[in-house]
């Protein structure tokens, strides 16, 4: 059975880590729009569904934060996901 997370916590989570670095509205804007685009409505997230935004999100961080500093926050995402996923 694949881990899942609810997908409210799960968008919550990540603009928490995005929002020190590029502002809470940025990191609202950003989650929410590419969550939307992705379709990611269902109540719970998969680990993929998961993976397919944090890996849309990704290429903006390096713009804004650096490379290095947005693979730490890619990396702060997975730690905020897997506190929260349920098997």
């Amino acid at each position: 059975m694949q881990t899942s997370a609810s997908t409210e916590r799960v968008l919550a989570a990540i603009v928490e880590v995005m929002a020190p670095f590029v502002g809470a509205t940025m990191a609202r804007a950003s989650v929410h729009g590419f969550s939307s685009r992705l379709q990611l409505t269902k109540p719970r997230m998969l680990r993929a569904d998961a993976q397919a935004l944090i890996d849309a999100l990704a290429p903006g961080l390096d713009v804004y934060v650096g490379g290095a500093k947005g693979k730490a926050l890619v990396a702060t995402m997975w730690t905020a996901f897997d506190s929260l996923e349920e098997k």
